[in-house]
C-alpha cells in the first residue's frame, strides 16, 4: 500500500503526517486482506477550503474503474486529531467497501444518471436515499468510532476488534 499525505499550504505538520499515514496503515490493515492492501495508492489530503463547512471527509475514486486500486482521501482540518483519525477510518471504510466491490457506482448513460449497487442491489441514485439511511454510511458510522478507538487508545486492540468482528457478522445477517 503507497500513502501520501498532504497538508494545508504553510501548516506542515510531521507529526501529524506521521500519524494519519500510521492510522492509514494500522485501520486499513483491520479492514482488509494484505492481498487488496498491497494493490492500494491512497492520497490523503488535509483541507480548509474544499470540503463543505458540514462535510467532515470525503472520499473519491476513478469511476470508471471496476475494483479502483487509487483513492484520494479529503479530511477537513477544522477537527483535532482524534476527529481526523475517526473521519480518515470512516471513508477507509468506503474504500474496503468500494475494492471489495460492495458498494459500485455507475454512470448510466440511458438515464444519464449516477447509480448505486451496493451488495449486488441496484438502489437507483443515491441522492434519493437520505444519507444517514443510506446503508454503506451506516456501516462506516457504526465502525469508525472503533477503528478510531483501536488506532488511538493503547492495548484497546483485543477489547474492540470482537465488537467489529461482531458488527460485520451482523451486517451478513441483514
Amino acid at each position: 500500500m503507497k500513502i501520501a499525505v498532504s497538508l494545508p499550504r504553510l501548516t506542515y505538520d510531521n507529526v501529524l503526517a506521521e500519524k494519519l499515514i500510521s492510522a492509514t496503515k494500522f485501520i486499513s490493515k483491520e479492514l482488509m486482506s494484505f492481498k487488496k492492501l498491497s494493490r492500494l495508492k491512497l492520497k490523503i489530503n488535509v483541507r480548509r477550503t474544499t470540503l463543505g463547512t458540514k462535510t467532515l471527509g470525503q472520499v473519491e475514486n476513478d469511476e470508471k474503474l471496476y475494483a479502483p486500486k487509487e483513492f484520494k482521501i479529503e479530511l477537513n482540518s477544522n477537527q483535532s486529531t482524534s476527529e481526523m483519525i475517526s473521519t480518515l477510518a470512516h471513508e477507509l471504510v468506503h474504500v474496503e467497501q468500494t475494492v471489495s466491490n460492495r458498494l459500485v457506482y455507475k454512470f448510466d448513460k440511458d438515464v444519464n444518471k449516477l447509480l448505486v449497487n451496493w451488495e449486488g442491489k441496484n438502489l437507483g441514485e443515491s441522492s434519493q436515499i437520505p444519507y444517514k439511511e443510506r446503508p454503506w454510511e451506516v456501516e462506516a458510522f457504526s465502525k469508525e468510532g472503533i477503528l478510531a478507538d483501536m488506532f488511538l487508545i493503547p492495548n484497546s486492540t483485543k477489547i474492540l476488534r470482537p465488537k467489529l468482528k461482531e458488527l460485520d457478522n451482523k451486517e451478513e445477517r441483514i
